[in-house]
């Protein structure tokens, strides 16, 4: 009967301690960013169509006339796969600039330019198995 509360404490710890593990889990995109030693950007300037390619709830890609870049969001951002939903906060008509707009709904946090290689190569590791 005395152990009871150490166990109970121990399980706890257990969890909290999982917790942790998962949230620091590095993602595959953000190696890439790391190793590929993308170069942050304030801002795009934006065409009039901006078309957008989805690869998981934390980056998307812009395609912005013959120029692509990868957003980061603040958080992570279900709604990017309902584009009816959520209106965007532009800043300026026309660019849009992290920290302070959003896109599909969700703040964004970062902006990379990549080529076109890179974006081939991003696209894959979203469809690659066990990576949401």
């Amino acid at each position: 009967m005395n152990n009871y509360p150490l166990v109970l404490v121990a399980l706890l710890l257990g969890a909290c301690a999982s917790g942790e593990a998962e949230e620091e889990r590095p993602d595959a995109i953000d190696d890439f960013i790391h190793v590929s030693e993308l170069e942050e950007v304030r801002s795009i300037r934006t065409m009039d169509q901006v078309r957008s390619d989805v690869l998981n709830d934390n980056y998307v890609i812009v395609k912005s006339g013959r120029e692509k870049f990868l957003l980061s969001y603040r958080r992570p951002c279900p709604e990017v796969y309902d584009r009816t939903r959520h209106p965007d906060y532009l800043s300026d008509s026309r660019a849009i600039w992290a920290d302070r707009d959003t896109f599909r709904g969700c703040r964004i946090k970062s902006i990379y330019p990549i080529s076109e290689a890179q974006a081939a190569e991003l696209e894959q590791m979203a469809r690659l198995p066990g990576e949401d």
